[in-house]
């Protein structure tokens, strides 16, 4: 009886003062020898991915005075995990390979903040990053293989799917003594998204068994950014502090098999 698995777990992470790329893990497939008297198929896991967040933009100091256009911090980038899959049983017996795919990290857009005593804000300064996509790979499990004789049928492989990081919208906050702000100034960002993959688990075998479970990863926030001014005297133009909008988040189907 023979029984062989592949595994291979590959981490990135990235993150730049403008747009964040993409940090991922390749998919696994988990393969057996062809020998009829195998019994249980290999299992496969795919790692987990860093965090692939905006840069933030940060201004201290006794006088700040920024310009049109200035301080934009950057977008969250892509974290996807490969998917896994399973090897089946074996020709005439044998259970199914489970199937794990990898967690993801955050991708949350970067944030700006300026503290000082005099805050003065012209238009279009202050643009928070918006955030990006974090996804987790599809999971399917390995076939269970029918009763041989008076061997004990297979049972059908389990299927998970990881959990997604947050991808949130960053903030753009002014904390001072006098602050101004002309229009079109101090914008958040907007919420990413977050899917988790799919959880494909197998059928029992032909004559017994079990069938497989199935679970799909948790999803994380995609909130919106916020706008937030802290001061004595504070004096808004038209059409500054723009809040962030709210992301998807949705987690995705699981299939359990049958017995």
């Amino acid at each position: 009886m023979h029984a062989s698995f592949l595994t291979a777990i590959i981490l990135a992470t990235a993150a730049t003062v403008y747009a964040a790329p993409v940090s991922s893990s390749e998919t696994v497939v988990a393969k057996r020898w062809f020998d009829p008297f195998a019994e249980n198929g290999g299992s496969s896991t795919t790692g987990s991915t860093g965090n692939s967040n905006g840069g933030t933009v940060t201004n201290k100091g006794n006088l700040i005075v920024n310009g049109a256009n200035s301080n934009k911090a950057g977008n969250g980038g892509t974290t996807v995990s490969g998917g896994a899959i399973a090897g089946e049983g074996g020709l005439f017996w044998g259970h199914g390979g489970d199937a794990e795919s990898g967690n993801t990290g955050n991708t949350d857009g970067g944030s700006v903040t300026n503290e000082g005593n005099g805050i003065f804000n012209a238009a279009g300064s202050n643009q928070a990053g918006n955030g990006g996509t974090s996804r987790s790979g599809t999971a399917r499990a390995g076939n269970a293989k029918r009763a041989l004789f008076w061997f004990d049928a297979g049972n059908g492989g389990k299927a998970t799917t990881g959990s997604t990081g947050d991808s949130n919208g960053g903030g753009a906050t002014n904390q001072g003594d006098i602050i101004v702000n002309a229009p079109d100034t101090n914008i958040a960002g907007n919420g990413g998204t977050t899917v988790s993959g799919s959880a494909h688990a197998t059928d029992a075998g032909l004559l017994g068994g079990n069938g497989g479970d199935a679970t799909s990863g948790n999803t994380g926030n995609t909130d919106g950014g916020s706008a937030g001014n802290n001061g004595n005297f504070i004096f808004n133009a038209a059409g500054s502090n723009h809040a962030g909008s709210g992301g998807v988040s949705r987690s995705g189907n699981a299939f359990a098999g049958e017995a």
